[in-house]
This record gives C-alpha cells, structure tokens and sequence, in this order.
C-alpha cells in the first residue's frame, strides 16, 4: 500500500455495514488463500463482491492473482493510519 501505508505502519478499522462499502475505501480483508490483507477496493459488483488492488502495483498482488473477494471477507474499513516510528 506504499505511498499511503508502509511496513509497521499501524491501522484502525471498523465493522462497517457491507452497503456502505464503495470504491477506493481502504478496507483489512481475510483472504482465504492469501491471509489478512490491507487493500484499496477497486470495483464493487453486487454478483462478484468486491475486486481489490494495492496502492504499488509493481509490489503488491494483483487484482487478477486475489480474484474477487466477498463482503463477509472484510474485516472492517480503515478509519485511521498511524505511522511506525521513522528511524
């Protein structure tokens, strides 16, 4: 997620009702094959559920390796950033 979230970077999120979750929201998703993830939602389908993508591309998984993620798999919407101690 760099720019906007890096390594030891801490986040806050909340339990969102699933309606309220639209495109560009940063949400911590339970990825069945790839474990809890931070990641920026892309494109919501009512059918598919939600496709989402880091923020570096060049780094992160791709939307095609993730595929589509359901709403159930959203473990709350990033409210809040707190950045890890610059050393």
């Amino acid at each position: 997620m760099l720019p906007n979230l890096c390594d030891g970077d801490f986040v806050v999120s909340c339990k969102w009702p699933y309606r309220w979750l639209q495109k560009n929201h940063i949400v911590v998703v339970e990825s069945v094959r790839l474990g809890t993830l931070v990641k920026r939602i892309v494109s919501v389908d009512k059918t598919h559920g939600l496709r989402l993508a880091g923020d570096n591309a060049q780094y992160s998984v791709s939307p095609d390796k993730m595929g589509w993620q359901t709403r159930k798999q959203v473990l709350g919407r990033v409210i809040l950033c707190v950045r890890a101690k610059q050393q």
